[in-house]
């Protein structure tokens, strides 16, 4: 018998060589097809999934939640990163290095924060490693002049830390909070260069100006200039009256649990307050009292001082004073 195909012998099995031959090309085609749409749906999810993730993350920034998942505040959680405050490199008093600022703050009753209908997110202003900061509007704030609170994190922390911890007193109060990122050190330590020499500045110094004024030229904003208060926590203290005394319009300074370096101080002496916690190890109350009596030799004439039932943490009480010292009610 012949094949009637291609008129050819038909092998023992009863089949043509050729016809065994197309249908095994035929099958290897049906099989790379079949791999090749398997890919294609892969890449496709692929796709699908970093779009919902950007979405993801796009949602959170507009909440005001921004950046990876900071460590749980209000603990005593150990971190890599070593803290060393710029204030003790010279001439004011020495404190022990925190594993991390983050764990100085105790963040506000979720509950409440999660009420808050004012306008948060990140910020789009970024330093020359890439680190911007956040921000936080309170509702009402439309043409309403209000005031503002430069927040200053500590080692190891990010802005939107500090946005987190004033975000339900700025809703309840009615003021404005910005929270910079500052720089990192060679080795990848997120902390804040503090200028050591009178009349020197630093690229964190630029950086928190232009984060002031990217939220200053947001629409309708309007920022009392007679109320702006820079508050820095634990090592990013001495930022604080750094900058309070050589940028306008502050009008305040607040260092909690931290120090100063007081060489590159600027000529304004504007009121300031130092707070720290009765049982702080990293910040004990003598020397926190210390760089509060350091700066009244320098010239500030209004310092307040005061300690805390707490450790090295910024508590509600400490919270509600600091505010209440600063907008004077």
């Amino acid at each position: 018998m012949r094949c009637p195909r291609h008129d050819l012998a038909l092998a023992p099995d009863g089949t043509c060589i050729r016809c065994r031959r197309e249908l095994l090309a035929l099958r290897s085609t049906l099989r790379g097809s079949r791999i090749l749409m398997q890919a294609a749906v892969l890449v496709v999810v692929g796709f699908a999934g970093l779009f919902v993730w950007r979405i993801g993350r796009w949602k959170l920034a507009q909440e005001g939640r921004v950046g990876e998942k900071a460590p749980s505040l209000g603990t005593n959680a150990t971190s890599p990163l070593r803290d060393v405050p710029a204030e003790a490199r010279t001439g004011a008093p020495a404190f022990p290095a925190p594993a991390s600022d983050v764990s100085a703050m105790r963040a506000p009753a979720g509950e409440a924060q999660r009420r808050a209908e004012g306008r948060a997110g990140a910020l789009t202003t970024r330093n020359s490693v890439g680190r911007s900061g956040a921000f936080y509007l309170p509702s009402t704030y439309e043409r309403r002049a209000l005031p503002l609170v430069v927040a200053i994190h500590g080692t190891g922390g990010r802005g939107a830390d500090m946005v987190a911890l004033f975000r339900s007193a700025a809703e309840r109060e009615k003021f404005i909070v910005v929270g910079p990122d500052s720089n990192l050190t060679t080795s990848g330590v997120a902390t804040w260069s503090v200028p050591d020499h009178p009349g020197d500045t630093s690229v964190d110094s630029e950086h928190i100006r232009r984060c002031v004024s990217e939220v200053r030229s947001m629409r309708e904003v309007v920022v009392d200039e007679t109320r702006v208060l820079v508050a820095g926590l634990s090592g990013g203290g001495s930022t604080a009256p750094y900058t309070a005394s050589v940028d306008e319009p502050y009008s305040a300074f607040a260092v909690l649990h931290g120090g100063v370096f007081a060489g590159g101080l600027g000529g304004r002496r504007v009121r300031g307050w130092f707070s720290t916690g009765d049982s702080d190890a990293l910040r004990p109350p003598p020397g926190v009292e210390a760089a509060a009596q350091q700066l009244r030799g320098a010239g500030f004439a209004q310092i307040e001082y005061r300690v805390f039932r707490e450790g090295h943490v910024v508590g509600d009480e400490e919270l509600r004073e600091l505010l209440a010292w600063w907008l004077q009610r």
